[in-house]
């Protein structure tokens, strides 16, 4: 899963809470920027049963700075 609709995988969205828009470009594409101490929520749609018990999915964030921050989950 990624933001690029270049790539076979599909979109996430990306929005500052959980009833407001999504900050996706028309595109896919998302690009904003978070303070210190600001959380933002990333969306996914389940397309094929992707969401099924004992899959692990990794989000990585590139932030502007060039560092990279990751998290791991795995659905219960």
């Amino acid at each position: 899963m990624d933001t690029d609709p270049a790539t076979p995988h599909w979109v996430l969205g990306a929005s500052v809470s959980l009833d407001s828009a999504l900050l996706n470009a028309a595109n896919g594409a998302v690009s904003f920027g978070v303070a210190d101490g600001g959380v933002f929520h990333v969306f996914a749609s389940d397309p094929n049963s992707a969401f099924t018990p004992g899959t692990s999915f990794t989000l990585t964030v590139i932030l502007a700075d060039t560092s990279v921050a990751t998290v791991s989950t795995t659905i219960p």
